[in-house]
């Protein structure tokens, strides 16, 4: 595959008008992913961390206050300028915000970014100094080899060109760091992610092909270790878990497949009618499915890799 840095795409996409939903529904679940990430990784004992598509911060504010060791340095970055702007608020209404001997620093009007030199800014009072960028996953800021961790969490499927990212990473990190990823993983593992599908497509409707990336595109593990080898990475771990949604009922669901346009190719076609067969089915499976009186869960397989430089 080639990587063309010039063609990467800066736009944000959805994510400025998914904020609000994400942090209601989605980042409760979302911060699963994270979390496996600052465990497996042993994230409490780097000195200086790199975590991109970082979000509104949920997961990253208990990583600071809660495994983020004393006298390290955090740089998160996200695309979006919403998700910047949550993660910001959400961090100065939270407790951490309260204690003198943390700061956050939002790094703005850069082209590139001399992390020793914030970090000997900030000053030797402050024990765990907090930096927030906007940047592509795709094109980071940084200078060569200045982490020893790098974090991505369920972002890798939906960039551009993800071999890019894996360089950016590679790039960044020094010899010896590590790079911990979460992406979705089998298909037939993701028992949530095929439900709104098979009950279309037992209504009658086709679903044509995605009209993006597939997310679970990156799902063979053998695969993605060879991508990771080719890069660069000297060790690379590979591993499937699960994680859990924790979806209330089908409304719930579909404000999300609508908000965020996910079959939006069959869904957008529907009348009213159609949608509330539709609706009506969607509940009547959801209730057999994951109803109160079955045992199934709203599962989602993530494949998880952490490699070492």
């Amino acid at each position: 595959m080639e990587n063309n840095k010039e063609d990467i795409i800066k736009e944000p996409k959805d994510w400025d008008t998914f904020v609000e939903m994400y942090q209601d529904v989605l980042e409760h679940f979302a911060m699963q992913s994270p979390i496996i990430l600052y465990s497996l990784t042993q994230a409490k004992k780097f000195s200086k961390i790199c975590e991109v598509g970082v979000g509104p911060g949920l997961a990253a504010r208990m990583f600071i206050s809660n495994i983020m060791k004393k006298g390290a340095a955090y740089f998160c970055s996200d695309l979006s300028d919403e998700m910047i702007k949550g993660f910001y608020d959400n961090f100065q209404n939270c407790d951490s915000a309260l204690n003198p001997r943390n700061k956050l620093e939002m790094i703005e009007d850069f082209e590139t970014i001399d992390t020793n030199k914030h970090i000997k800014e900030m000053g030797d009072e402050i024990e765990k100094k907090l930096f927030l960028v906007k940047a592509s996953n795709e094109k980071l800021p940084y200078p060569d080899e200045c982490f020893d961790l790098y974090l991505s969490s369920l972002s890798l499927h939906i960039v551009d060109n993800y071999m890019v990212q894996l360089e950016e990473a590679y790039r960044i990190l020094e010899i010896g760091g590590v790079a911990g990823f979460t992406i979705p993983g089998r298909k037939e593992n993701c028992t949530i992610h095929h439900f709104v599908p098979d009950v279309l497509e037992s209504l009658g409707y086709s679903i044509p092909p995605p009209s993006k990336k597939d997310p679970n595109h990156l799902s063979n593990k053998e695969a993605l270790e060879k991508d990771f080898k080719k890069i660069g990475f000297s060790v690379v771990k590979t591993y499937y878990t699960q994680a859990n949604f924790i979806m209330k009922n089908v409304t719930e669901m579909l404000n999300i497949i609508i908000k965020f346009k996910i079959l939006s190719s069959v869904l957008s076609t529907l009348s009213p009618t159609q949608m509330q067969e539709l609706t009506a089915e969607l509940e009547k499976q959801w209730e057999l499915k994951f109803g109160q009186g079955t045992t199934e869960v709203q599962e989602l397989e993530l494949l998880v890799v952490i490699a070492t430089k």
